[in-house]
């Protein structure tokens, strides 16, 4: 056996093992960083804890005057002297409103029933389906206590109050509004107040 230990001892052999031994650490080496790691578990966050909000209240609009209720009432046509009217208002109670002709004066009064005093100064609203405008109005030393408005009998608000579709609102200052139906006393008024005045004028010349 003396020749085996001799081999085993001889140089060649002893550098083959070497670089054996170093060829084996590359080799691992190489393995190891061709490795692929393992992937880190993902990250869930935490659930986000939204606060419900209280039960909303829901809201409803106030109608408009064109869906409000009509103002309890009716129109009735009258013939004083000359002159014409329409009163708006419950049977056997004060007119809550009148359309007066005043035919020498060639205008038409809107007047609205009024606890204020003569001599107030006031604004009466008209809003129609075509038209709308803000009229200047008094309360008069003499007569019925209405708050007053005067427009020419040849105003074309008067058409739109004739011919509003359905309903017409009168408005003023401090009270509620009077949502009033359209009608034909009070187109007969307008119609009559003009004719009237234009027979003055004849009667004039």
């Amino acid at each position: 056996m003396a020749w085996l230990a001799n081999f085993a001892h001889s140089p060649h052999i002893r550098w083959m093992l070497r670089l054996q031994s170093l060829f084996g650490g590359v080799l691992l080496a190489l393995l190891g960083a061709c490795a692929t790691p393992p992937k880190p578990a993902p990250i869930v966050p935490p659930p986000v804890q939204t606060q419900r909000p209280p039960n909303a209240v829901p809201h409803h609009p106030l109608p408009g005057w064109e869906a409000a209720a009509l103002t309890p009432g009716n129109w009735v046509y009258r013939a004083e002297g000359e002159a014409v009217v329409a009163l708006f208002g419950m049977p056997a109670s004060p007119a809550l409103l009148a359309v007066r002709c005043v035919p020498a004066e060639r205008r038409i009064l809107l007047q609205r029933a009024t606890l204020d005093p003569p001599g107030t100064q006031g604004v009466l609203q008209v809003q129609t389906s075509s038209q709308s405008k803000t009229l200047q109005a008094t309360v008069p030393f003499t007569g019925t206590v209405y708050l007053t408005a005067a427009l020419p009998a040849t105003e074309t608000l008067w058409d739109a109050i004739a011919f509003t579709r359905g309903r017409w609102r009168l408005g003023s200052t401090g009270v509620a509004d009077l949502i009033l139906p359209r009608a034909a006393e009070l187109g007969r008024v307008v119609e009559e107040c003009r004719s009237l005045a234009g027979r003055s004028d004849s009667d004039r010349k």
